[in-house]
């Protein structure tokens, strides 16, 4: 039996608009109670970056799981900061 993400790269049932997800973001207590999570395609996933971010600065003891990767809020937000950063940056030197 196929699946439905063999057939898109194949190109079968190019004309439906599936999306499939690329990534998960999860906010969790340190508890392991999930507050929040989302699974998102790769155009997505700037702007649910930023939406967990503001998420996890009102709270003060969360972790963030990005595609199975476990970050404290701290980290997380680091790795926000230096992802919006470098899509500045290319945004920047990226020829029109």
């Amino acid at each position: 039996m196929r699946n439905m993400l063999q057939e898109e790269e194949e190109g079968i049932g190019a004309s439906c608009d599936i999306r499939v997800a690329e990534h998960r973001l999860e906010l969790a207590n340190l508890y392991g109670e999930l507050l929040a999570a989302e699974d998102m395609g790769r155009a997505d996933l700037p702007a649910a970056l930023r939406r967990f971010a503001r998420m996890a600065l009102e709270r003060t003891n969360v972790v963030v799981v990005l595609d199975g990767v476990t970050h404290t809020r701290n980290s997380f937000l680091e790795f926000v900061r230096e992802y919006d950063e470098t899509a500045a940056r290319a945004a920047r030197i990226k020829p029109h």
